[in-house]
């Protein structure tokens, strides 16, 4: 394979992605159950299954996705990227593991904030 005349030879990647720099926390707490509305912890407590699958179709995700393994994680992350929300894989694991109801309640409100 040759250069053409001109043409200079790619020496870095592509991004796939620009990502925005972390910066702002969740618009409500982990816990906040109250902060919006008590409807949206009813539903993730009796629901939680509806609810992720709900999650996964408003991030245009396949709603299968919360059943795989790590699922929740690779939602809640995609999430935290692409909104510049603070935070790390390893944290967005511990919050899936520890408290998912929560976890959920907290990502279904942060997708009515940023209006998805």
């Amino acid at each position: 394979m040759s250069i053409n005349e001109g043409e200079e030879p790619v020496t870095r990647q592509p991004m796939a992605m620009e990502t925005p720099a972390a910066g702002r926390p969740f618009a409500t707490p982990l816990m906040g159950c109250c902060v919006g509305g008590a409807k949206t912890c009813c539903y993730g407590f009796f629901c939680l299954p509806c609810m992720l699958c709900g999650i996964a179709k408003r991030q245009q995700e396949n709603i299968c996705t919360p059943c795989c393994p790590g699922g929740v994680v690779a939602m809640r992350t995609k999430m935290r990227v692409q909104y510049g929300i603070e935070g790390s894989i390893m944290g967005d694991c511990c919050v899936a593991q520890c408290c998912l109801c929560c976890a959920t309640c907290q990502m279904s409100r942060e997708a009515d904030h940023v209006g998805l």
